[in-house]
């Protein structure tokens, strides 16, 4: 009795490894950033600029059908600005993360996705105002870098097994920093359009 459930026990893992199979994938996006911030005494809910993000990772489950997995993802953006009163507040940033994925591909091939994990995010703030003349005094500038949780949700398309469309909504929550914190780093939203190539 003890053999025969061994068996079917051996069985079952077998059957399930077949099937779930390795999917590395790579791939890219780019679009829209906002912040969320508290600087100069007041909350600025959308601070707006441009990002772009390089993803690397792995799937296991099948082609069509519920698959799960990791992934490491680098963002950056060069600019994101708000100007107040003639005050020019600038950020820029990056952030790493490492990400857990779950992701389902109808037999459509329309798909739906999400992401969580953690990012180390790194924001750099810079203030100027512009004289008459057209002149940019450099006021001053911090920087700083926070671990935060991370996530997303994401709608796409898989054109073939290999490549597919996505866009997706992330959110890094870092807080609302202000007046009264050394750390200028805010919560950071992203809708980005992207491109995924997957090996398998």
């Amino acid at each position: 009795m003890i053999k025969k459930i061994l068996f079917v026990t051996a069985l079952t893992f077998s059957s399930t490894a077949t099937f779930a199979q390795s999917m590395p994938y790579i791939g890219g996006d780019a679009g829209i950033l906002s912040l969320s911030s508290g600087i100069h005494g007041m909350f600025i809910p959308w601070i707006s600029g441009a990002n772009g993000r390089v993803f690397v990772g792995n799937l296991w489950g099948d082609t069509h059908g519920f698959q799960y997995g990791v992934e490491g993802a680098a963002m950056y953006f060069p600019h994101a600005s708000i100007d107040l009163f003639g005050l020019d507040t600038a950020f820029s940033g990056y952030s790493l993360s490492a990400l857990g994925v779950a992701k389902y591909v109808f037999n459509s091939g329309f798909l739906v996705l999400g992401k969580a994990g953690v990012a180390y995010l790194h924001e750099k703030l810079k203030d100027s105002i512009e004289t008459d003349d057209g002149i940019t005094i450099p006021l001053g500038s911090e920087s700083g870098s926070k671990f935060a949780p991370e996530a997303a949700i994401g709608i796409g398309y898989q054109f073939n097994p290999k490549s597919e469309l996505d866009l997706t909504a992330d959110s890094i929550f870092a807080g609302y920093p202000n007046e009264n914190t050394n750390n200028p780093v805010a919560q950071t939203n992203t809708l980005n359009l992207g491109f995924t190539y997957h090996f398998a």
